[in-house]
């Protein structure tokens, strides 16, 4: 695979520094939901109902599926398990977590589906 320039993040800060290179492998084009679109306000309520805190949102998980889906037009949440060694041979989720993530998925979808827009 041919090497290729690219500009912004992962170059800024390396860009003609001595035995410095990089090959860009894949790249997804950007995609978000809005804070306060109604997925992510129906998932962040019973984030809160079922752990007591309010959840912080952010838009670190790039390469997820969630991209193809927003990509179509559908706004999308990840809200998910902590990583335990994520893809490593020995990667674990905790079953307390599994089971609260079971009542966030319900609670959120319920709060979506019946929720007036």
């Amino acid at each position: 695979m041919a090497s290729r320039p690219v500009d912004g993040g992962a170059a800024r800060g390396h860009r003609g520094s001595p035995g410095v290179s990089f090959e860009v492998l894949r790249a997804y084009e950007p995609t978000f939901t809005m804070r306060h679109d109604p997925v992510v306000e129906s998932f962040s309520r019973a984030t809160t109902q079922v752990l007591g805190v309010e959840p912080v949102a952010n838009m670190r998980v790039g390469a997820s599926d969630a991209r193809l889906c927003r990509r179509a037009g559908i706004p999308t949440v990840i809200c998910g398990l902590t990583p335990n060694n994520m893809s490593a041979h020995d990667e674990y989720v905790q079953v307390e977590e599994l089971m609260a993530l079971g009542e966030i998925f319900t609670r959120g979808a319920l709060d979506y589906l019946t929720s007036e827009r």
